[in-house]
């Protein structure tokens, strides 16, 4: 209201719901209000447009609104404070399809950044920068439901590096059962700042036919979780991540969720695990490095009813990179007693603080047929004798048989990463290190677009 300093400008008090106007003439009569629903928007069957290099503040509902248009280009454009949608492409009853997003910047969005409605078809969300989606801070308050950065719930969405930080909840949601999506090389941080329960990227629901939804070379990094709105959880201490950070997941596969590839991804220090599988049978996940996620690397939770017992799952050549005692490299909880959930092997069980670093939890009969809970820390070779599984796969001491490197144990392990397109260097200066295999690494480090490396310190002689 201080900014009301000559005719004709007006403001807006939502505390008390009071509009305050200086009218142009002194003369408070015949005034009328408007706001701006959109910033741009389509009407039914508009095609083959470029809507590019245009800002767009404080939308009422969506910045953008693509209502059944199809080979749309929306690109380089700014979006900000949407009250409810930066971004947003609905089909409806026609047809929403073919539609590139690229190259925006959509921040401070109420609601949600980019989505894409369950019709809209065959739609790219690429190279788009979505900031501060719902909150912009641990412990902020929702602004306007959801909180999700991008929400795609349309078939064959291709989702391609995108820059994602700082959402009240999902950072990345798929809705709804496979419909043939590729999500791959985006860079998430900083999930999870209003809500709890929640995951950097989040999917569920099952699919009875062939498709798959190919999650691949992503790189996620610090869902937290916040409890700050749970009244059961109010410590009166300061609302601090180290005090009310809750659940959060890197990659989140809920109830009945079947037919995902989940590949080549690194998922570095979430609050909760980096893949959890809560009741998801038939998915395929190979080839990720998880580092440092507080609970466990990878989380599996079974339950024995149809579609949510965990069979068909395959757990092969993935780095399970524990950098605490209490981090467990697999956990898997069950209300049966059967460990096995399809196939598990060469997979890379390292936690350099602690020999029993897998956790099982499985209901068992006695021979009076009472069923009781039995919770087991587990060593690598317990876990083979249980399950018959990985046969081939490593533990931490494996590294112990190199007689020509000498780990440190005094020194903590690292990850670097490269979130970009480009391949780059990275110089060790003088420190030296191995890597999960026992390799030696000195100088520089070459990475590749969206690939990481664990580094452990040791020492050898340099030729």
């Amino acid at each position: 209201m201080g900014e009301i300093n000559e005719e004709g400008e007006w403001a807006y008090d939502p505390t008390f719901k009071r509009l305050y106007l200086w009218p142009k003439g002194d003369v408070p009569e015949n005034v009328e209000f408007t706001y701006r629903e959109y910033g741009v928007r389509t009407y039914d069957g508009t095609s083959w447009n470029i809507v590019r290099g245009l800002t767009m503040r404080n939308s009422y509902t969506y910045g953008i609104y693509l209502y059944m248009a199809s080979n749309m280009r929306i690109e380089n454009n700014t979006v900000e404070h949407a009250f409810d949608c930066g971004i947003y492409a609905q089909a409806a009853q026609g047809k929403c399809e073919n539609n590139r997003i690229a190259d925006n910047t959509v921040k401070y969005s109420s609601a949600t950044g980019i989505a894409m409605d369950r019709t809209a078809w065959n739609n790219t969300v690429e190279g788009n920068f979505v900031y501060a989606t719902g909150t912009d801070q641990f412990g902020g308050d929702l602004m306007n439901g959801p909180s999700h950065g991008v929400y795609i719930s349309g078939p064959a969405a291709r989702v391609f590096n995108n820059r994602i930080d700082r959402t009240g909840s999902v950072a990345l949601y798929l809705s709804g059962n496979v419909l043939g999506r590729d999500v791959s090389y985006n860079y998430i941080t900083n999930a999870g700042l209003a809500l709890s329960d929640t995951g950097a990227m989040y999917m569920g629901s099952f699919y009875a036919g062939l498709e798959k939804d190919h999650i691949h070379h992503n790189i996620i990094e610090d869902s937290f979780g916040c409890r700050t709105m749970d009244k059961q959880y109010d410590l009166g201490t300061a609302q601090t991540i180290e005090n009310y950070s809750g659940d959060a997941q890197g990659i989140y596969v809920d109830e009945e969720g079947n037919n995902r590839i989940i590949e080549y991804n690194t998922v570095i220090g979430c609050s909760f695990a980096g893949i959890l599988f809560h009741w998801a049978p038939s998915n395929i996940v190979q080839k990720n490095t998880l580092y440092g996620n507080d609970v466990a690397q990878v989380y599996l939770s079974g339950k024995n009813e149809p579609r949510k017992i965990l069979v068909d799952d395959i757990l092969v050549d993935n780095i399970m990179f524990a950098t605490e005692a209490q981090q467990k490299t697999l956990y898997i909880g069950m209300n049966y007693d059967d460990v096995h959930f399809g196939r598990s092997d060469n997979n890379y069980f390292y936690n350099p603080h602690a020999d029993r670093h897998i956790y099982v939890s499985r209901y068992v009969a006695d021979e009076d047929g009472a069923i009781r809970v039995v919770r087991e820390d587990m060593t690598l070779d317990g876990w083979r004798g249980l399950s018959g599984y990985d046969g081939n796969s490593r533990e931490f001491a494996y590294l112990n048989q190199f007689s020509d490197i000498a780990i440190d144990h005094q020194k903590s392990s690292r990850i670097i990463y490269n979130p970009s397109l480009e391949v780059i260097s990275v110089d060790l200066q003088s420190d030296t290190y191995c890597d999960v295999e026992g390799n030696k690494i000195s100088g520089t480090v070459t990475l590749q677009p969206f690939e990481s490396k664990i580094l452990i310190p040791c020492d050898f002689e340099i030729p």
